[in-house]
């Protein structure tokens, strides 16, 4: 290959380059020039000065599938594409008017397979020492590769270009020194600058505000030879507005591993940043508005988490008054440090009717509303116009707080220097209002329905204090004539006279049996009733619960039951000590709650059992039975009072249902815990706890 092109050099410095040698037709040395022609790789011809070939190299003829003397006489044009047949008639007039300066030609020749090769053809006038070759001394190269690699990488770079362009991304091109050498159409768009404005300016220094941590990393990066890691940062657009795009870079190098710059590709995120700040901002503020005492001090905390977060230095909130006629200013906020007092005083006594002053053209118009330019506005639009520039104030937005299509307040804030990210902190504050809005009515309805339901509870409150106290007085009023039916009757019963019949006797039984039955329910109404009403008087002594166990089973022997039911008191332990508590009620819960297990117990047992804690004091009483059991999803209904089982109960057994709601009341006045474990079918216990287990959540 090397030894071809220093041919090809050779027989062009012969044909070309030098006058022959050895007379004037140069006979001489037209056998060396062409022993070279016909050896060397480039396609060697000579022309007449229309093109017509008068000589043709043995490589020449080849491609194109032709005898050398058969091409002799023939055009070019004949091999050429018909697109470039047209193009080689000016060449070879370029080529022959050129006073031996070559021209150069890119064209499509056929050859013998019909396909197309790319040629570069480079051609100058021969000497006329030379005329005897040719008018016109070409040399040809086939190039079809290079071509092909040429196109192959133009239409990588159209489609990596239309890529770039459709993808929706920003695109830069940056040299070493963060010159800008590349940019999209996407970025031009979202920024405003043109391609001139920007390609051959420093990028850091025309589209990036002075504080972008993105100049830094970049020369850093580049630097070092490395890839940028992914950053996030500012640039500037040419209205002066901002946007932050998130980058990713690649460094591009030279074919010989030199730095050359970096590409980077961009996504705008500006939304997706202020609505990442919005629902930070409105998660902070619902968390504030919901522990705040009151609708202004909700309102407080608003104005400070917006001014804080968009540099606002001072915000006051306006309120619909009771009337709703106008709005009045109910609380504000300043930044630490400024003195807003005269602004403060001068707002004290303003109410803004619909449309009138800023927060009056937000209330009517539901739509945010500005003063960009203080000093344009007018006494009228702006009333405390001079107070605010006294301040240093130049601008002021109103910004409507909605329910719905109501505007329930209105929130004004004054800037210094109007920035051109006011108007994007806006726009949040516009999102956060109308959430704040919603939640400060439902706060309102919250409070409106708390103020009905504690006037609603004290209601009923007050009725059943009224109704317990009235039952609790009513107690010597309904037991004195129950007790004297009781007792007459019970006298009659004895029948000393014997006058009466035994039908009478019967009569008489049952009224006393019922007498005792209905004075059983006034007791337990008038107990429940005296709980309620406060009434409950505990009075403690030191209680041997062996022996409270042992009588209370004394008691009850006599109450019907089965014979195969065995009722007893379990032996309590022998070193338990005596406890300190209220040994009538204890009794009285006990009697109910084995009087209920004497009742629901058909077969088996019944026995009351006492536990000692670790220092001997009494730390359970238990009623075990073995009666017919509470369904799980009535365990905890039937302390409540007028509660049973079921309704088969009730209609089986009888009972008010009052006996388990009076025994828990009176357990909870003792500091005891009444709690029950069931078996449908197998048995209940119902254990009184002298020490209350701490309660799960």
């Amino acid at each position: 290959m090397v030894a071809a092109v220093l041919i090809s050099a050779a027989l062009t410095a012969i044909l070309m380059r030098r006058p022959w040698q050895g007379g004037a037709s140069g006979a001489g040395n037209a056998q060396p020039a062409r022993l070279l022609a016909e050896h060397v790789v480039d396609m060697v011809s000579t022309h007449e000065p229309d093109g017509t070939f008068r000589y043709v190299s043995p490589v020449l003829a080849g491609m194109v599938g032709e005898y050398p003397g058969l091409l002799a006489g023939k055009s070019p044009r004949a091999l050429a594409h018909p697109d470039d047949a047209g193009v080689l008639d000016g060449f070879w007039k370029r080529a022959v008017s050129g006073r031996g300066a070559a021209v150069t030609l890119t064209w499509r020749c056929r050859r013998h397979t019909g396909e197309y090769a790319w040629l570069e053809t480079t051609a100058r006038a021969a000497p006329p020492e030379s005329a005897n070759f040719g008018a016109i001394i070409s040399a040809t190269r086939d190039v079809t590769e290079r071509r092909q690699l040429e196109d192959a990488l133009r239409e990588s770079e159209r489609r990596f270009r239309s890529t770039i362009e459709t993808v929706g991304l920003v695109a830069v091109g940056l040299d070493t020194e963060g010159n800008v050498t590349f940019a999209n159409d996407s970025l031009c768009a979202l920024t405003g600058w043109t391609r001139s404005d920007l390609v051959g300016e420093n990028w850091f220094k025309k589209c990036t505000p002075p504080d972008a941590a993105g100049r830094r990393v970049f020369l850093e990066a580049i630097a070092a030879g490395v890839a940028p890691p992914s950053t996030e940062y500012e640039i500037t657009c040419r209205n002066g507005s901002r946007r932050t795009i998130r980058w990713d870079t690649t460094v591009l190098r030279s074919p010989a591993g030199e730095v050359q710059g970096a590409a980077s590709l961009g996504a705008d995120v500006t939304e997706r940043r202020l609505e990442d700040a919005t629902m930070k901002l409105l998660q902070s503020i619902t968390h504030t508005i919901s522990s705040a005492p009151d609708l202004d001090g909700a309102l407080a905390q608003t104005l400070e988490s917006l001014c804080v977060a968009t540099g606002w230095a001072y915000g006051e909130a306006w309120l619909p008054q009771h009337d709703g006629a106008r709005l009045e200013r109910t609380t504000w906020y300043v930044e630490k440090g400024l003195d807003a007092a005269t602004l403060i005083e001068a707002g004290a006594g303003l109410a803004f009717a619909p449309a009138e002053g800023l927060p009056g053209r937000a209330w009517e118009s539901g739509s945010i509303e500005w003063f960009h330019d203080l000093e344009l506005a007018t006494e009228k639009q702006f009333p405390r116009m001079h107070v605010a520039a006294q301040l240093g104030f130049r601008a002021a937005v109103a910004v409507p707080v909605q329910s719905g299509a109501q505007v329930v307040a209105v929130l004004v804030f004054f800037m210094r220097t109007p920035l051109h990210t006011d108007d994007r902190h806006t726009r949040m504050v516009a999102v956060v209002g109308n959430q704040v809005g919603a939640l400060i009515a439902r706060r309102r309805e919250q409070n409106v329905y708390e103020a009905q339901l504690l006037h609603a509870r004290d209601a009923a409150e007050a009725a059943s204090r009224a109704k317990s106290d009235f039952l609790s007085r009513m107690s010597h009023e309904l037991r004195t004539p129950l007790n004297s039916v009781i007792g007459f009757a019970n006298v009659m019963l004895k029948n000393k006279g014997g006058r009466l019949a035994k039908e009478e006797l019967e009569y008489l039984d049952r009224i006393t049996s019922n007498g005792k039955h209905l004075l059983s329910l006034v007791n337990d109404i008038l107990d429940i009733a005296k709980v309620e009403a406060g009434r409950l008087t505990v009075s403690k002594a030191m209680v041997n619960v062996d022996e409270l166990l042992h009588d209370v089973v004394a008691q009850l022997q006599g109450q019907p039951r089965p014979a195969t039911v065995d009722f007893r008191a379990a032996e309590a332990p022998n070193d338990m000590v005596p406890l300190e508590t209220d040994g009538a009620l204890l009794r009285q819960v006990l009697i109910n709650l084995t009087g209920n297990a004497l009742r629901f117990t058909h077969s088996g047992s019944v026995v009351l059992s006492a536990e000692a804690g670790d220092d001997g004091c009494p730390a359970r009483i238990c009623v075990r039975d073995t009666g017919i059991g509470i369904a799980p999803d009535r365990l905890s209904a039937i302390f409540e009072p007028f509660e049973q089982a079921d309704e088969s109960t009730h209609l089986e057994y009888g009972g008010t249902g009052l006996g388990l709601a009076i025994s828990k009341s009176i357990c909870d006045e003792l500091g005891f815990q009444l709690t029950v474990e069931s078996d449908p079918g197998r048995g209940s216990v119902f254990t009184i706890r002298m020490q209350r287990q701490p309660q799960t959540v």
